[in-house]
């Protein structure tokens, strides 16, 4: 099967905050990211097409922070995957909308390392 992605995936375990339209905000787990998107846990299934707001920190410094707008492209149950907390009935796949400069080149360079 030839590879859809422009960008690889890297997998990652990091802290996200994602805020869905109609929810307050949820500290989140970040399984996977790439320059496009990235991949978080979650508790419930949110609409696929649907924008979130997402909030995370791709080191130590809090100047590193990015807040990025996305949008819901895939969902997955997850069904007793080793070493998942049982509140994260979800994966979810996004993909950011419109990065700026900066943003994009602090997430090439992390995933650069």
């Amino acid at each position: 099967m030839q590879e859809r992605r422009k960008h690889p995936r890297t997998s990652i375990d990091l802290p996200v905050t994602v805020r869905f339209s109609d929810q307050h905000a949820m500290a989140l787990r970040m399984i996977e990211l790439s320059a496009e998107g990235m991949r978080f846990l979650c508790p419930i299934a949110p609409e696929i097409n649907s924008d979130v707001k997402l909030r995370f920190s791709l080191s130590s410094r809090r100047a590193s922070e990015l807040r990025l707008l996305a949008n819901v492209r895939h969902l997955y149950e997850v069904h007793g995957t080793p070493g998942t907390p049982p509140d994260y009935r979800y994966v979810v796949g996004v993909n950011f909308v419109n990065p700026n400069e900066t943003e994009r080149a602090m997430m090439d360079d992390f995933l650069m390392r």
